[in-house]
């Protein structure tokens, strides 16, 4: 399983309780920041430069990576042209103004695709105005493209649904299918990771990851491998038995990270579910849509990067809620 996470899709991190539990609980969080935000570090806004500051997050400059991912452009373009009335639909929305704004160092090659495409086009530098869900999808597959090279090896996630979405396997013939997708998704593991109510200053997140960061990320990898031992098990009823066994099993750890939490002075704890993303299981289908460009952007590499089953997704969305 991966250590790492890579946040998306924008600059600054958000300053919020979410993040601060990703933050302590994760061995490294990465943010995708172009490279001339060091020239420039106030315009990451204090909170981002803080963590930074604090080495809680890494700096991913896309320019540096890019252009090591083999088939980065062809794959990207394969997807969002494999379907001409789709395309014109992108078309159409990009003519209506429904855009968003991608730093040209996040897009390398694929820039000017998209601007012979008619999905984007040059806005104020280093800008580019790209149709909306093109420029989601974009920012996804540059996530998960970024977080497959050896020197990253993160897993990519973010606080709004919207912009997951397109890691959501799809099978068959493109369209989702419920039970399936259902399968995929593995397990939601609730009442668990708990971390204050409160997003917690990077000062704070520092000290409390120095004294008590080796126990918090054991934690999760055991989480993590548990994740993986209930995937493997097919019958609803042995795995629901399994979970709540492994529950009662964490119920002591889990009280003792909320004590020390609650004594460090970050205040009243909540915890939150974890959402698991299946994007690839042996066995399944093969996945199309963005998941199968992510994986044919490493075609021809000289070494394909070690296969990795769950891309975690903590969603805010999932809301956080008390286990009392």
């Amino acid at each position: 399983m991966r250590s790492n996470i890579i946040y998306f899709p924008y600059i600054r991190v958000p300053e919020s309780a979410w993040f601060t539990r990703i933050l302590l609980y994760w061995d490294q969080v990465a943010s995708i920041i172009p490279s001339d935000y060091l020239y420039e570090p106030e315009r990451l806004g204090e909170h981002t430069r803080s963590l930074i500051e604090h080495e809680l997050i890494r700096q991913i400059h896309p320019g540096a990576y890019v252009w090591e991912i083999p088939s980065f452009l062809p794959a990207f373009a394969a997807h969002v042209t494999e379907t001409p009335a789709k395309l014109e639909q992108r078309r159409d929305a990009f003519q209506r103004g429904e855009t968003f704004k991608i730093h040209m160092e996040k897009m390398g090659p694929i820039e000017d695709f998209l601007c012979d495409e008619g999905l984007a086009q040059v806005d104020a530098y280093p800008w580019f105005s790209v149709e909306k869900n093109t420029a989601t999808e974009f920012m996804a597959y540059l996530a998960a493209c970024l977080g497959r090279i050896n020197d990253i090896d993160a897993s990519p996630v973010s606080d709004e649904e919207s912009s997951l979405a397109p890691l959501v396997v799809e099978l068959g013939d493109g369209e989702p299918h419920n039970e399936e997708l259902e399968a995929l998704r593995c397990v939601v593991l609730e009442e668990l990771f708990p971390a204050p109510e409160r997003p917690l200053s990077a000062g704070e997140i520092a000290q409390f990851r120095e004294k008590y960061g080796d126990t918090l990320r054991e934690f999760r990898r055991r989480v993590e491998r548990e994740v993986l031992a209930l995937a493997e098990l097919r019958d609803e009823n042995r795995r629901a038995r399994r979970l709540e066994l492994f529950r009662d099993e964490l119920d002591e750890t889990v009280k003792e990270i909320r004590t020390r939490l609650e004594e460090s002075g970050a205040g009243r704890t909540l915890v939150s579910k974890l959402w698991s993303v299946a994007l690839a299981i042996p066995g399944m289908p093969p996945a199309v849509g963005l998941i199968n460009a992510i994986g044919q952007a490493f075609k021809g590499a000289p070494k394909e990067p070690r296969p990795l089953p769950l891309a975690y997704a903590a969603r805010a969305q999932l809301a956080l809620f008390d286990t009392e």
